[in-house]
């Protein structure tokens, strides 16, 4: 397996690292990932049995590295701010009414009846403690669910060359969390995957730790490899060019691809961290950060903005950010660029996060033309198909979203967000919203791509999966 090269960052990434990590709760935490595999003994994948009648949601912490977090949210946010972040789109959260936040890593619910594992979970060195603990969510609010696990990690002997692999399993029966299976070894290295893209039938997905895209064919046979990246994270593919692009998270850099897997270039970005991409027409919109510590004081994320880069004459030059969508809409709060899309029709589309989640609509100048307020809970990403249908990843209910594009009520900015009819709701909501046409069945941390047909990367399992643009899925899948 490649090993990481963490010194190449400097400094300053790793503080960026931690802070995006400790506000944004979603699998795409790839932030974190070189340091975790450069710093840390092992990462250990937590799976969890629910026997009881209730749902129950995990959350992990290492009492080590829980210090250090909870006093870099605490300087990065007034204790204010850090009592109201809620779940699940923070690290830092209060538990039975405390004043005081604490800084356990909530996981996901998981049903009665069901079995979920949490790929790398939480890392440390050895002599740590993994601690586990049942929670019940209502209203972003946390409760205890009952009595609580702590699990040395002891070293096996050895120390290999990459942080082990350790696995732990718990069952929950309403009371507390029993052990099922001890922390042990596995000799199966670390998954963790970014972005997934469609072009020709096939799926392409970065697979972050081992450096690599990969490229899954439609009948489900074993996919293609192209190696040689640090930390991959976003995919796009540009049906008009047959290109295929990677953002190299931990270089710095985008890497082209032809459809099968030929090296063709790499782009270099203004701003760092190439994280979240579109591509359409010839066309690449890339999510950057340049580190702006004044931007963040204002709510800006570190200046997170997007750029535009003419893949042909080359050269990237800025062409949103988020101070941008701030003002359009008089918000004086924290927000993040988490996704990007184009539409059928070639039209750069934003997914929004902070305290309310918006999909919002740029003209070709890159100013803000219109907007949806999604439903509460938000999305990890989201796709359009062909047909111009909108497909939201929802994280709270773990399953995919289907809105018909007629019925979507696009609403001009106007101050607070873009109008109150201009609203998605989920199933059985009642009042001024849209409401999803398709939904599919519990889905484990979904990431979405579409064109013709769906393809969703399920990070909790990991696998992929197939449906059509009814979300019927389809037969054939692959298993990572």
């Amino acid at each position: 397996m490649k090993r990481f090269r963490f010194f190449v960052l400097p400094v300053a990434a790793l503080a960026l690292a931690v802070v995006i990590a400790l506000t944004i709760g979603t699998p795409r935490r790839a932030y974190l990932i070189r340091f975790a595999r450069t710093k840390a003994d092992f990462v250990v994948d937590v799976t969890v049995v629910n026997d009881s009648g209730g749902a129950v949601t995990a959350a992990v912490s290492n009492a080590r590295l829980a210090r250090t977090y909870l006093d870099l949210a605490e300087s990065a946010f007034s204790p204010a701010r850090a009592k109201s972040c809620k779940w699940p789109h923070h690290w830092v959260v209060t538990i039975d009414g405390s004043e005081r936040p604490s800084p356990w890593r909530l996981l996901h619910e998981v049903r009665p009846g069901e079995t979920i594992t949490f790929p790398a979970a939480v890392h440390g060195r050895w002599g740590d403690a993994v601690d586990l603990r049942p929670l019940r969510l209502a209203g972003g609010r946390a409760e205890s669910a009952g009595s609580s696990l702590s699990l040395p990690a002891t070293s096996p002997g050895v120390p290999p060359s990459e942080p082990a692999r350790l696995s732990v399993t718990v069952a929950y029966d309403g009371r507390a969390f029993l052990v099922v299976s001890p922390l042990t070894l596995k000799e199966v290295p670390p998954r963790v995957f970014g972005d997934v893209a469609l072009l020709g039938g096939r799926a392409y997905v970065a697979d972050v730790l081992e450096g690599a895209l990969l490229a899954f064919p439609a009948d489900g046979s074993s996919p293609q490899r192209a190696e040689g990246l640090d930390a991959p994270l976003g995919v796009a593919a540009d049906a008009a060019t047959g290109e295929v692009y990677v953002s190299d998270l931990g270089a710095g850099r985008i890497v082209r691809y032809d459809g099968d897997l030929h090296r063709l270039g790499e782009i270099r970005t203004v701003g760092r961290l190439p994280a979240a991409m579109a591509a359409s027409d010839g066309v690449l919109f890339v999510v950057t950060a340049p580190w702006n510590l004044v931007a963040f004081a204002k709510g800006e994320l570190f200046g997170q903005s997007v750029e535009r880069v003419d893949v042909a004459r080359g050269g990237s030059l800025p062409f949103f950010d988020v101070g941008e969508l701030r003002r359009a809409l008089s918000l004086d709060r924290f927000m993040v660029l988490l996704d990007l899309a184009c539409d059928d029709r070639g039209r750069l589309h934003l997914l929004v996060g902070g305290r309310t989640y918006f999909v919002v609509r740029l003209d070709g100048e890159g100013k803000v033309e219109a907007g949806l307020e999604l439903p509460r809970g938000g999305a990890l990403s989201f796709a359009f198909t062909a047909r111009g249908d909108l497909l939201l990843a929802d994280l709270v209910g773990r399953r995919l979203l289907l809105y018909d594009a007629g019925t979507l009520p696009w609403g001009p900015p106007e101050e607070g967000g873009f109008g109150s009819s201009a609203r998605l709701g989920l199933p059985g909501d009642d009042g001024p919203c849209v409401l999803p046409e398709r939904v599919t069945t519990r889905l484990a941390y979904p990431v979405v791509a579409a064109d013709e047909t769906i393809a969703v990367v399920e990070a909790a399992t990991p696998r992929l999966r197939r449906f059509d643009v009814f979300l019927e899925e389809l037969p054939l899948g692959n298993s990572f």
